[in-house]
C-alpha cells in the first residue's frame, strides 16, 4: 500500500476512530487502527469488538493495500508532524515508511488480516435524524444508563423508533430519562438496547449544531450510525428494557414552577455539606417559595428559591447529584416539578408545556423531616 494524505485529514481520522480503540485489551491487535487504501478512498477504522468507528479521509491512493497500526503510537507521530503532506508506505514483514518533506521514518505494524472485520449488514430498518437532534436525545439520557453490569438491559439505553416517532429512554433503577422526538421522515419500527459506553462515544462525534442528517440502522445484534464520512458500528446489548410508557406517572398531587438557573444553583450551593454526609438535599415546599437545604457534620446550608406552586406543600429530599445531572440537560428558562404521591414518591421534571423529555427521580427516605 502506498498513499498520500494531508496531515489534518490524518489527524481528524485517527481523532475520531480511536474512540473504539480498547484500553484494557492484552490483544496488540484491539489497541490499533486499520488503514486502508481502495477505490482511491482511505478509510480508518477501529474495532474493540463492542463498538467499531470507521471514517473516510481524502487522499490520494498510489497503490491500494492495508495495515494495522498501534493507535497511540500513530497518533503521536502524526501530531507532532510540521508538514502538511505525508506519504505512507507498506513494505514487506508489514514494515511502514512514513515520509513528508523534512522527515523520513519506518515502524512495524500488525498484518491486517489479523484484524477483526466489520460484521455485513443489509440496509434496511432505515431512519434518519438531523445530527444535533441526536445528539441532544444522547445527552438528556446517557447520563442516567446503569454503571453496573448485573442486569445488562439497563447498562444501555433503549433505542425505538415507531413510524414516526423516535424514543431513547435510560435508567440505573433511581431514576428514569426519556426523550421523544417526531421525525415524521421515517415509517418503520425497530428498536435495540445501545450500550451505555457506545452511545457517550457516539455523542462526542455528533455535533450539537449541525442538521446533517444522520441514518440509523437497527438490526437484529448491531445498529449502525452513519453521518458525513464517518459510521459507528455498535453491538446490541441482549434483554428486555422496561416498559417506558407504564414508567412516568400521569396524576400529581403538587406541582412547582421554577427557573432552571434558579434551582440549578440553589442545589449546586446545597449540595456541598450533602457530599460530605453522602445523604442529598431537602426540599421544602409551600406557599411560593422553596427551601434547599442540607446537613452534615462538617455544617449546614439553605438557600430559598421562588416557585409558583399548585396542590399540596411537600418536603422531600433527592440525591444531590441526581437532581443536578437531570436539571443540567434542560435548555429551557422554566421547568416544572410534579410529586405525584408525598414524600415517598418519585418526583417527574419536563419543559413546561412539552413532552418531549421527562425526568423521573426517586427521593431519598425522610424520618421527621431528617433524610436518613
Amino acid at each position: 500500500m502506498r498513499i498520500k494524505v494531508q496531515r489534518d485529514q490524518l489527524l481528524q481520522g485517527i481523532n475520531s476512530v480511536q474512540k473504539a480503540i480498547s484500553s484494557t485489551t492484552i490483544m496488540s491487535i484491539l489497541k490499533g487502527v486499520l488503514i486502508r487504501g481502495e477505490d482511491n478512498h482511505i478509510y480508518l477504522t477501529a474495532n474493540d469488538m463492542q463498538i467499531a468507528i470507521e471514517m473516510a479521509i481524502e487522499g490520494e491512493v498510489l497503490e491500494p493495500g492495508s495495515i494495522v497500526v498501534d493507535g497511540k503510537l500513530f497518533w503521536d507521530i502524526v501530531r507532532r508532524l510540521k508538514d502538511d503532506s505525508i506519504e505512507l508506505s507498506v513494505r514487506e514483514n508489514q514494515k511502514i515508511e512514513l515520509k513528508s518533506e523534512e522527515l523520513d521514518m519506518s515502524f512495524s505494524g500488525f498484518d491486517s488480516t489479523d484484524f477483526p472485520e466489520l460484521p455485513s449488514m443489509q440496509e434496511n430498518n432505515e431512519a434518519f435524524l438531523d445530527e444535533g437532534q441526536l445528539n441532544k436525545m444522547i445527552r438528556q439520557t446517557s447520563f442516567a444508563v446503569s454503571k453496573g453490569e448485573h442486569i445488562q438491559a439497563i447498562s444501555g439505553a433503549l433505542l425505538e423508533i415507531n413510524e414516526g416517532e423516535m424514543i431513547m429512554a435510560a435508567t440505573d433503577g433511581y431514576r428514569f430519562a426519556l426523550a421523544k422526538l417526531c421525525c415524521c421522515d421515517n415509517r418503520i419500527r425497530a428498536k435495540g438496547i445501545i450500550p451505555g459506553s457506545s452511545l457517550i462515544q457516539l455523542g462526542k462525534l455528533l455535533s450539537a449544531d449541525s442538521r446533517s442528517k444522520v441514518k440509523i440502522s437497527l438490526h437484529e445484534k448491531y445498529a449502525v450510525f452513519s453521518f458525513n464520512s464517518i459510521k459507528i458500528i455498535t453491538r446490541l446489548l441482549q434483554g428486555n428494557f422496561i416498559n417506558h410508557s407504564a414508567v412516568i406517572p400521569t396524576q400529581y398531587e403538587s406541582e412547582i414552577r421554577v427557573r432552571t438557573k434558579d434551582l440549578l444553583y440553589s442545589i449546586e450551593v446545597a449540595s456541598i455539606f450533602a457530599s460530605y454526609s453522602n445523604t442529598g438535599v431537602k426540599l421544602d415546599i409551600s406557599d411560593n417559595s422553596m427551601i434547599i437545604s442540607s446537613n452534615a457534620e462538617i455544617g449546614s446550608i439553605s438557600k430559598r428559591v421562588n416557585i409558583d406552586k399548585r396542590g399540596k406543600d411537600l418536603v422531600i429530599a433527592f440525591n444531590s447529584n441526581y437532581i443536578l445531572e437531570g436539571l443540567r440537560v434542560f435548555d429551557e428558562e422554566e421547568i416544572s416539578i410534579c410529586f405525584s404521591k408525598g414524600s415517598n414518591s418519585p418526583a417527574v421534571i419536563k419543559a413546561i408545556g412539552s413532552k418531549d423529555y421527562e425526568y423521573l427521580i426517586l427521593p431519598v427516605r425522610l424520618s421527621n423531616n431528617i433524610i436518613i
